[in-house]
């Protein structure tokens, strides 16, 4: 018979805080940048999480050099960290930075034609 919590199970639960603390100041992992956590690793209950991107944060110029950064090939975690948001708001940025280069390129195409 298999004992759902045994002794070892329940001491890497009462261990977890403080691995995760270490593994966070190790760098392994991370909360959100929005996050708060107390110095035993715990969440602070009291900070909310931005999960709203306010559309007026980003300009087209910020935009269209994130989606660049893309198209060199960078995965959405290392775009997301070049210019600095979270990885959460990072396609948002990604399809308004290619709205923004149709644009341009719509406009560059209507001037040249006669």
């Amino acid at each position: 018979m298999n004992i759902k919590y045994d002794l070892n199970r329940t001491k890497l639960l009462n261990e977890a805080p403080r691995l995760i603390k270490w593994a966070i100041d190790k760098g392994l992992m991370s909360y959100p940048l929005s996050q708060k956590y107390h110095d035993d690793g715990s969440l602070d209950p009291g900070i909310e999480e931005e999960i709203h991107v306010d559309p007026e944060q980003y300009t087209p110029e910020f935009c269209q050099r994130a989606y660049e950064l893309r198209q060199l090939g960078l995965t959405l975690d290392d775009t997301a960290k070049a210019i600095g948001v979270s990885r959460g708001s990072i396609t948002y940025i990604l399809a308004k930075g290619h709205e923004a280069i149709l644009a341009s390129d719509r406009i560059k195409h209507d001037l040249k034609q006669p």
